[in-house]
């Protein structure tokens, strides 16, 4: 499975909207960081741990309906990424 197919299978397995999913991947990326581990390790945790998944979630969620997040996130190679 690959990495989009991960975040898709996560957006899928928590109702999460295609207007909310964009901020997945800097989610994923972020946590990911912050615990140095693995991301792809990590996106299969939180595919099985339902309260992981369930608080990256609504973390999703909060952050893509954020006036931040609209300004910050932009596109740069076929990709939407934060604003550096």
């Amino acid at each position: 499975m690959t990495k989009l197919e991960r975040y898709a299978q996560f957006a899928e397995n928590h109702h999460i909207s295609p207007a909310d999913a964009y901020v997945l991947p800097a989610i994923f990326e972020n946590a990911a960081m912050k615990l140095k581990m693995p991301l792809e390790a990590f996106v299969k945790e939180a595919l099985i741990n339902k309260p992981l998944g369930a608080y990256l979630a609504e973390t999703a969620r909060f952050v893509a309906r954020s006036e931040r997040a609209k300004e910050r996130f932009v596109w740069k190679d076929g990709d939407i990424v934060w604003r550096s």
